[in-house]
């Protein structure tokens, strides 16, 4: 059933569409076909940005996302052992027709991308439910034998929008760290001062995992797996969002209404199968799985 996404701008088709999305589950579907547990089609691909050190994409069906990282050498004091690690995330207007109309709360919506992919890099930002263990060590930005670090900058644009804009920004940015390459440096001896070798060797970082993120809209304790821009709105934000590495939550993100115990397992287990299915789409580089 194809649905019109201005109903988001108009109250009463809002509520018009409620009334469909329930009529439509009593069913087992939804209204563009969809079961509860079935996400939209997937695309995923990586170091395609010839001007970043690490880019990413990922696409569900009208909603895409691209992530570019950009490396750059600092000088810090002696004390300090880690690199330095700084994200944004933005929503053009373009992106959607009710990103024009000042429809999507795109502040609210970018720092909330934002916190978990940093989140992610350092955990306890937050303070999130999930384990602790980074992914990847800033320590691994620290020039050896020298007081110069890397700065990471990923820059993540939602370049279409039709709901769960986490998970493909998320996506978007693992792939792009995924395919992210460290230039060679070499220390001049006289200042200790680190020049970039364009002509060396680039070093990729070891990543301890490859998270993604399953986001869900609840509606009555069911699980509305890749929601919609209009389930979104109908159901007024009551979201889940589980960042897995396949085999357990790494971080849990709640807002809206509660969730049963039997429900959260339930959307844990999803999410730990499709974290298995996106790494290997992001894996076989630019294929698509419909998952």
């Amino acid at each position: 059933m194809a649905v019109d996404n201005t109903i988001i701008a108009n109250p009463l088709k809002l509520l018009k569409y409620t009334e469909v999305l329930e009529y439509s589950l009593k069913g087992g579907l939804r209204p563009d076909g969809r079961t509860p547990g079935e996400a939209r089609e997937a695309a995923i691909s990586s170091g395609f940005i010839g001007t970043a050190n690490g880019s990413g994409c990922m696409k569900l069906d009208r909603t895409s996302a691209v992530c570019g990282i950009k490396v750059e050498l600092s000088k810090v004091p002696l004390s300090y052992t880690k690199g330095n690690f700084s994200c944004k995330v933005q929503f053009p207007a373009v992106c959607s027709v009710n990103s024009r109309k000042g429809q999507i709360q795109q502040t609210d919506i970018c720092n909330s991308i934002e916190l978990l992919i940093s989140e992610l890099i350092e955990p306890g930002i937050i303070n999130l439910p999930g384990t602790e263990k980074p992914l990847i060590k800033l320590e691994d930005l620290r020039i050896l034998d020298t007081n110069w670090v890397w700065n990471l900058d990923a820059n993540v644009l939602c370049t279409s929008y039709d709901g769960n804009a986490t998970d493909v920004c998320i996506g978007a940015f693992v792939a792009a760290l995924k395919s992210l390459e460290l230039p060679a440096v070499v220390v001049n001896k006289d200042d200790g001062k680190p020049l970039i070798d364009e002509n060396g060797p680039r070093t990729g970082l070891a990543l301890n995992s490859h998270p993604f993120s399953t986001t869900f809209a609840l509606y009555d304790q069911i699980l509305l797996m890749d929601p919609t821009g209009l389930e979104e709105e109908a159901l007024f934000g009551n979201s889940l969002t589980i960042i897995s590495d396949g085999k357990e939550p790494i971080k849990v993100s709640k807002s809206g209404g509660s969730i049963s115990a039997t429900k959260l397992r339930e959307a844990i287990n999803i999410a730990n199968i499709r974290q298995a299915t996106l790494f290997q789409l992001m894996m076989d580089n630019g294929e698509s799985i419909d998952k």
